[in-house]
């Protein structure tokens, strides 16, 4: 992930269900980066574990 792709990253572009963030790369192309289950229970809203 570049770092502009991440500094553009809203809440609405993350999927905790399929575990990817849609970011909006070089010349506009959408693109789908996977993450792991660490991540997502670390940052997931609905998770017990969310700090």
């Amino acid at each position: 992930m570049r770092r502009a792709e991440l500094l553009g990253l809203r809440l609405i572009d993350v999927d905790f269900g399929l575990n990817q963030f849609k970011v909006l790369g070089k010349g506009g192309k959408e693109r789908l980066i996977p993450f792991g289950n660490d991540l997502k229970e670390q940052y997931n809203p609905t998770s017990k574990n969310a700090t």
